[in-house]
C-alpha cells in the first residue's frame, strides 16, 4: 500500500484545484522558505482526520480555508483528497484503490467521504488503526516529533511502539472495558444505596406491619374480655340496688339528732371566744409596758460595756506608752556613744586628705609633659606612613594599568564582534514570537469569555437542582408526617366513639330519649365544657355524677320526661331544668388568694346554659396545686364553707371526706367528646387534601429536577470541551510569552552590553600610558629611610609616657577612695545626730500623753459605777412585767385550750351532717347511675351468647393491660401492610438489579483480564523484534556501536521505554550525552526499527535532515534507499544530497504572491 495523489483545492495557499501523483520510491519536497511546502504535509495530516488547529498552525480551523489576496477572492470551502493504493489488502475493506475526502465550509460544517460515500470520522480512524496511518502516527514525522523522541518524552515513545506493535487496539477496547467497569461500579453503589434505603423502609414497614397486626388481635382479646366484664358488672349491680334503700333512712335519722348537738356546741364556741379577746386585750397592754422596759435596760446596759471597754482601753494605752519611754531612753544612750565615736574619725580624715591632693597635681603636670612630646613625634610618623603608603600604591597602579588596559582592549573587541551577531539572531526570533503570541491572545479571551458564561450557567443549574432536591426531600418528609398523623386522627376519632357511647348510655345517639326530645334536651354537661385540658381531671371530679347530666330547657317538659323515662324502663336521669340561680364565687376567689389556688369556677369558658350550670355546681370548690396543699388547707376550707380538689382529681369538703383514685375497670370520663371529635374530623379531612397536594408536588418537583439535570449535563459537557481548548491554547499562550519575555530581555541586554564595550573601548584609547614610573621608585626608596628614625624616636617616647601614666592613676584611684571615705563618715556623723534629736522629742510627746491618758481614766471609772446602778433599778423594773406577762399567758392558754376542744367539737359536727348529706346525695345518685348503667350494660350485651364468653377471665386488670397495650402501640400506620407489600416487590427488584450488575462487573474484569493477556504477549514479542531491529540498524548506520531499548517498570503495557545508544568508541548510555547529528541518527535508527516491525505504506519527513552534517546526511540518505523498498518516503529538504538522492522532485513555488503551485521533476 502507498500514497497515489492528492488532490488539494481551497486549503491554506493552494487556492487551485492541483493534484500532485506520487512515485512509489523517495520523493524529495523542495522550495524556498514560505512558499507553502509544510502546508502540503498539513494537507496529508488534516484529511486523515486532525481536529487539533495548534496541530494545523492555526488559530480557528476555519482559517485553513483560502483567506483571498489582492488579486484573489477568498474561497468559500477546503477540500483535500487522498488516494491509497492498497494491491496487498492491508486495510480492512474491500476496494485496492481507496480515496479518503474532507471537507469544511466557512460556515463550519464538514464532512467526510470513503471513495465518494459519506462517511464518521470514527469510520476512517478504525480503518487506519495498526497500520500507521493517521494525523498522530509515525506516518508524518516532523523535526520537533524527533526532538520529543530524544529529550526523553516517555508518551512520545510510548506511542510510536504501541503502534508499531499493533496493541492501540487492546488498550482503546481496555480503555472502553475499564470505563464501562467503572460505571458498572457506580451503578452498583448507587443501587446498593437505594437497596440498603428501600430495605431500611421495609423494615420499619415490617415492624409497622406487625404493630398493626398485633393491635388487631389485642383489639379483639379486648372486646371478649369487655363483655365478660359487662356481664359480671350487670350481676353485681343488681345485687346493690336493694340495700340502697333502706340505708337512705337510717342516715337521715342521724342527721338530725347532729343537728341539735352542733347547736349548742356552737353557742359554747362564741362564750370563749369574747373571753379570749378580752383576755388578748390585756395582755397586748402589759407586753408594751414590757417592751418599753425592756429597750430602756439594752440601753443601759450598752453604754455600761462602753464605758468599761474604754477603761481598758486606756489602762492598755498607759502600759504600752511607758514600754516605748524605756525603749527609746536606751536607743538614744547608744546614739550618742556612736556620734563621739564618728565624730573623731571625721576629724581624722580631714586631716589626711589635702596631702593626697597636692601630689596628685604634682603627677599630672609631668603627664602632661610627656604626653604633649609624644603626640608631636606621633604625628610625625603617621605623616611618613601615609607618605610611603601612597607612594607604593602609585607604583603598584602604574604597572597594573599599563597591563590591564592592553588586555582589556583586545577582550572588548572579541566581546563587540559576538554581541553584534547574537543580536541579530536575537530580533529575527523576535519577530517571529510576537506574531505568533498575537495570534494567541484573541483565541484565548473567548475561550475564557465562553467558559466563564457556561460555568456561571452550569453553577445555576446545580444550586437550582440541589434546590429541588431539598425541597422534595422536605415535601417526602411531611408526606410521611402527613400520613402519621392522620392514622393517629383516626384512631383517636374511634377511641372517643367507644368512650362517648360507653359513658352516656341513656343520652347516647340513637337512645330512646334522643329521639322522643331532640331539641328540648342538650347534650351532657361533660359534652358542653370548655375549659383547658389542665383542668379535666378536677372538673370530673368536682362534678361527680354531673358529668352525665343534661339541661332541659323548658321545665313544663320535666313531668312528660319522667313518665317517659318510667314507660320506657330506661333507669333514671340527672336534669337541671331551666335557668341556674346567680353564680357567687366571692368565698372561693378569697380562700384560693390565701391558699395560693384559684376558683375552678373561673376556668369555665362559654356564655351557652350549660356553661351556665357548670359554674353554678362549682361555684364554691377551689383548685390547689397538690394534694400536699389540699391536706395543709383542708381545715380551714372546712371551716369558710368550701370543697378543695387538685389538678390529678383528688377532693375533699374539708371536713374529713376525700375521694382519691380511681374503680378498677372504670372507663375513664372524657370531657368536651363532642367538640374535640368535630375539630378531629376536621383535621382528618384537611389531611387528605394535604396529602394529594404533596403528592402532587412532589412529582412536579421530580420533573423539574430532571429537566434541570439534563440541562446541567449539556452545560457540563460544554463547559469540559471549552476548558480543554482553553488548557491548550493557555498553555501555548504561555509558553510563547516566557519565550518572548526570555528573548526580549535577552535582546536588551546584549544592546545594553554592546553600548558598553564600545564606551570603554573609546576610554581605553584617550588615556595615554604612565612615563613617571621611575621617580615614583626613587621617591619611594629614600622616603623608607627616614620612615624608620621616626618611629625608633616614637617608640622611646612611648615607653616614658606609658610609665608616668600608670603612677598617675595609682595616685587618683588613692585619692577618689579618701574622698569617698570622707563623705560616708560625714554622712554618717549627721545621721546619727538627726536621730538622737528625733529619740528626745518622741520621749517628751510619751511623757505629756500618759498624764492625759491618766486623768481620762479616772473620770471613766466614776461614769461606769454610776451606770452599774441604773442598769440594776431597770433589770427589777423588766422582771416584774415579766411575771405579770407569764400569767396572762397561762390564763390564755386555758381558754384557747378550751376553745380548741370545742372548736374540735363543732366540726366534728359539721363533719357528720356533711358526710351524711353527701351520703344521701350520693346514694340518691348512685341509685340512678346504677340503674342508668344496668339499662345501657344490658343493651351492650344485646346480641351476645353469654354461652361464648364461658371460660373468659372478667377481670379488669386483664382488660386494663390490653387498652395500655393497645395504647402503647399507638400511632399505628393503617396503610403499613399495603406498604410493605409494595416496598417487598421494590426489594425484590433492587436485588436482581444487583445480580445483573455483579454479573457485568465479572464480565468486565474478565475481558480486562483477557485483553491485558493478549495486549502483553503481543507486546513482549514485539518489543523484542524492535529491539533487535534497533541494533541491527544502528549498527548498520554507525558502522558498529550499539543501542536498546529499556522498560523502567514490572507492567509491560504502562511502562515508560527508555532509550539508549553508544556510537562506536563510547560506552552505552543516555542520549544526552551525544551530538545533535548522533541524536537524530539514532532516533531515525529507531523509526526504522519500528518499520521493520510494521511498516508504514509511506512516510512524510518535514525537515529531519536539517541538523545533519554532511556525513550524517549520507548515511541517512543511504538509509532512505534501503527502506524505500517497502515504504514510500515524502522528504521536505533543503539539503541537496537529498536531492540528489530522490527518484522525484516536487518543487513548490509562488509565482503569484500568497497562491502556492506545485511543479514535479522525475529525475533519473
Amino acid at each position: 500500500m502507498y500514497l497515489s495523489s492528492l488532490d488539494i483545492f481551497g486549503f491554506k495557499s493552494f487556492a487551485q484545484r492541483t493534484r500532485i501523483n506520487f512515485a512509489s520510491g523517495l520523493t524529495a519536497i523542495v522550495g524556498p522558505n514560505g512558499c507553502g511546502k509544510s502546508n502540503l504535509v498539513d494537507a496529508v495530516r488534516w484529511v486523515l482526520g486532525e481536529q487539533r488547529e495548534s496541530a494545523l498552525r492555526s488559530e480557528r480551523m476555519e482559517n485553513i480555508i483560502f483567506g483571498g489576496t489582492g488579486k484573489r477572492r477568498p474561497l468559500g470551502m477546503a477540500e483535500i483528497s487522498l488516494t491509497l493504493k492498497d494491491p496487498d489488502g492491508r486495510l480492512p475493506v474491500e476496494f485496492d484503490e481507496i480515496t479518503v475526502t474532507r471537507r469544511l465550509y466557512r460556515s463550519g460544517k464538514s464532512e467526510y467521504l470513503l471513495n465518494k460515500s459519506t462517511c464518521r470520522l470514527r469510520d476512517l480512524v478504525d480503518m487506519f488503526t495498526d497500520t500507521g496511518i493517521g494525523p498522530d502516527s509515525y506516518s508524518i514525522i516532523e523535526l520537533k516529533m524527533v526532538e520529543d523522541i530524544l529529550s526523553g518524552n516517555p508518551e512520545e515513545m510510548r506511542r510510536i511502539l504501541d503502534e508499531a506493535i499493533g496493541i492501540t487496539r487492546y488498550k482503546l477496547r481496555r480503555k472502553e472495558a475499564l470505563r464501562k467497569l467503572a460505571e458498572a461500579r457506580q451503578d452498583r453503589e448507587r443501587a446498593l444505596d437505594i437497596f440498603a434505603e428501600v430495605e431500611r423502609q421495609t423494615k420499619a414497614l415490617h415492624r409497622q406491619v406487625a404493630r398493626v397486626q398485633s393491635y388487631r388481635r389485642l383489639q379483639e382479646k379486648a372486646a371478649r374480655v369487655r363483655a365478660a366484664i359487662v356481664l359480671a358488672r350487670v350481676q353485681e349491680l343488681e345485687s346493690q340496688l336493694e340495700p340502697l334503700a333502706g340505708s337512705l333512712g337510717d342516715i337521715r335519722t342521724r342527721m338530725e339528732a347532729e343537728t341539735g348537738e352542733l347547736a349548742s356546741a356552737e353557742a359554747a364556741l362564741m362564750r370563749l371566744e369574747g373571753e379570749i379577746l378580752q383576755l388578748e386585750e390585756e395582755r397586748r397592754r402589759h407586753s408594751g409596758e414590757f417592751h418599753a422596759a425592756q429597750s430602756r435596760h439594752q440601753a443601759l446596759a450598752a453604754e455600761k460595756t462602753r464605758l468599761e471597754e474604754e477603761v481598758r482601753s486606756q489602762v492598755w494605752r498607759l502600759e504600752k506608752n511607758k514600754d516605748e519611754s524605756k525603749r527609746l531612753a536606751g536607743e538614744l544612750e547608744s546614739v550618742e556613744r556612736q556620734g563621739e565615736t564618728a565624730q573623731a574619725d571625721l576629724a581624722a580624715r580631714q586631716e589626711r586628705f589635702p596631702g593626697l591632693e597636692a601630689r596628685l597635681g604634682e603627677i599630672r603636670g609631668s603627664f602632661t609633659e610627656v604626653d604633649n612630646r609624644y603626640r608631636e613625634i606621633r604625628t610625625q610618623t603617621q605623616a611618613g606612613r601615609d607618605e610611603l603608603t601612597r607612594l607604593r600604591q602609585q607604583e603598584t597602579e602604574a604597572i597594573r594599568d599599563q597591563e590591564r588596559r592592553a588586555a582589556q582592549v583586545r577582550s572588548l573587541e572579541e566581546r563587540r564582534a559576538d554581541l553584534a551577531a547574537r543580536l541579530q539572531e536575537q530580533e529575527s526570533r523576535l519577530v517571529t514570537r510576537r506574531a505568533e503570541a498575537e495570534s494567541l491572545q484573541g483565541v484565548t479571551e473567548e475561550l475564557t469569555a465562553q467558559i466563564h458564561a457556561v460555568r456561571e450557567k452550569a453553577a445555576a443549574q446545580s444550586r437550582e437542582a440541589e434546590a429541588l432536591r431539598t425541597a422534595i426531600r422536605e415535601k417526602e418528609r411531611e408526606l410521611d408526617q402527613n400520613v402519621s398523623a392522620r392514622s393517629q386522627i383516626q384512631f383517636q376519632i374511634k377511641h372517643f366513639q367507644e368512650l362517648h357511647r360507653r359513658s352516656s348510655p341513656l343520652f347516647a345517639a340513637g337512645g330512646p330519649l334522643a329521639a322522643r326530645y331532640p331539641d328540648q334536651i342538650s347534650a351532657t354537661l361533660g359534652d358542653e365544657l370548655v375549659v383547658d385540658e389542665t383542668y379535666l381531671k378536677a372538673v370530673e371530679t368536682a362534678l361527680m355524677a354531673f358529668n352525665y347530666s343534661r339541661v332541659l330547657d323548658d321545665p313544663a317538659q320535666l313531668e312528660a320526661v319522667r313518665d317517659f323515662i318510667s314507660q320506657e324502663g330506661a333507669g333514671r336521669a340527672a336534669l337541671l331544668v331551666g335557668d341556674p340561680p346567680d353564680v357567687d364565687i366571692g368565698r372561693a376567689r378569697e380562700f384560693a388568694a390565701q391558699a395560693g389556688g384559684e376558683a375552678l369556677a373561673e376556668a369555665v369558658a362559654g356564655g351557652t346554659r350549660a356553661a351556665q350550670w357548670i359554674r353554678y355546681l362549682l361555684q364554691g370548690i377551689v383548685l390547689l396545686p397538690g394534694l400536699e396543699e389540699a391536706r395543709r388547707w383542708a381545715s380551714a376550707a372546712g371551716e369558710s364553707g368550701v370543697a378543695l380538689v387538685t389538678p390529678e382529681g383528688e377532693y375533699t369538703d374539708g371536713r374529713g371526706v376525700w375521694i382519691v383514685g380511681r374503680r378498677k375497670g372504670e372507663a375513664p370520663r372524657v370531657l368536651g367528646v363532642s367538640a374535640r371529635m368535630k375539630e378531629l374530623e376536621r383535621q382528618r379531612r384537611e389531611g387528605e387534601v394535604r396529602h394529594r397536594e404533596i403528592g402532587e408536588e412532589i412529582a412536579q418537583l421530580q420533573e423539574e429536577v430532571r429537566g434541570v439535570v439534563d440541562r446541567l449535563k449539556v452545560s457540563q459537557d460544554s463547559l469540559k470541551k471549552a476548558e480543554q481548548t482553553l488548557d491548550a491554547r493557555t498553555r501555548e499562550k504561555l509558553q510563547l510569552e516566557a519565550q518572548l519575555s526570555g528573548a526580549n530581555l535577552l535582546a536588551e541586554q546584549i544592546r545594553r552590553e554592546a553600548g558598553e564595550v564600545d564606551a570603554r573601548l573609546r576610554e581605553a584609547a584617550a588615556q595615554p600610558l604612565d612615563s613617571d614610573l621611575p621617580a615614583i621608585i626613587e621617591r619611594l626608596r629614600a622616603r623608607e629611610a627616614e620612615q624608620r628614625d621616626r618611629e625608633a624616636g616614637e617608640a622611646k617616647v612611648m615607653d616614658e609616657r606609658e610609665s608616668v601614666r600608670m603612677n598617675l592613676e595609682r595616685v587618683q584611684i588613692e585619692v577618689e577612695r579618701g574622698r569617698a571615705e570622707l563623705t560616708r563618715a560625714r554622712d554618717h556623723f549627721h545621721g546619727l545626730a538627726r536621730r538622737r534629736d528625733d529619740l528626745q522629742r518622741r520621749l517628751k510627746e510619751l511623757s505629756e500623753e500618759n498624764r492625759s491618758v491618766e486623768t481620762r481614766l479616772e473620770e471613766t471609772e466614776k461614769q461606769v459605777g454610776e451606770q452599774s446602778e441604773k442598769v440594776t433599778q431597770a433589770e427589777q423594773a423588766l422582771s416584774e412585767i415579766r411575771r405579770r406577762l407569764e400569767d396572762f399567758d397561762t390564763g390564755r392558754m386555758e381558754l384557747q385550750e378550751t376553745q380548741k376542744l370545742q372548736n374540735q367539737r363543732v366540726r366534728e359536727y359539721r363533719a357528720n351532717l356533711e358526710t351524711y348529706s353527701r351520703q344521701v346525695h350520693e346514694t340518691e345518685l348512685r341509685s340512678v347511675e346504677i340503674e342508668a348503667t344496668l339499662r345501657e350494660e344490658r343493651r351492650r350485651l344485646e346480641g351476645v351468647d353469654p354461652a361464648a364468653l364461658e371460660g373468659e377471665e372478667a377481670n379488669p386488670e386483664v382488660l386494663a393491660q390490653l387498652e395500655r397495650k393497645i395504647l402503647s402501640l399507638e400511632p399505628l400506620n393503617l396503610a403499613a401492610e399495603a406498604e410493605y407489600n409494595e416496598q417487598m416487590a421494590r426489594l425484590q427488584f433492587l436485588q436482581d438489579q444487583l445480580k445483573d450488575l455483579d454479573q457485568a462487573e465479572a464480565d468486565l474484569q474478565q475481558t480486562i483480564t483477557t485483553l491485558n493477556r493478549e495486549a502483553r504477549e503481543r507486546f513482549e514479542n514485539g518489543f523484542g523484534r524492535i529491539r533487535e531491529n534497533l541494533q541491527r540498524i544502528f549498527q548498520g548506520v554507525f558502522e558498529g556501536g550499539k543501542a536498546d531499548l529499556r522498560l523502567t517498570d514490572d507492567d509491560p503495557l504502562e511502562s515508560e521505554i527508555e532509550l539508549m545508544a553508544a556510537p562506536p568508541g563510547k560506552r552505552i548510555g543516555s542520549l544526552t550525552l551525544l551530538s545533535g547529528g548522533e541524536k537524530t541518527l539514532t532516533a531515525i535508527s529507531l523509526l526504522f526499527a519500528v518499520y521493520l516491525e510494521k511498516p508504514s505504506p509511506f512516510c512524510i519527513l518535514d525537515e529531519v535532515d536539517a541538523p545533519l552534517d554532511e556525513e550524517n546526511t549520507g548515511r541517512f540518505c543511504r538509509m532512505l534507499k534501503n527502506f524505500s523498498l517497502k515504504t514510500q518516503f515524502l522528504v521536505v529538504t533543503h539539503n541537496k544530497r537529498m536531492m540528489m538522492e530522490a527518484e522525484q522532485l516536487l518543487g513548490i513555488t509562488m509565482e503569484e504572491e500568497g497562491v502556492s503551485k506545485v511543479v514535479p521533476v522525475k529525475v533519473n
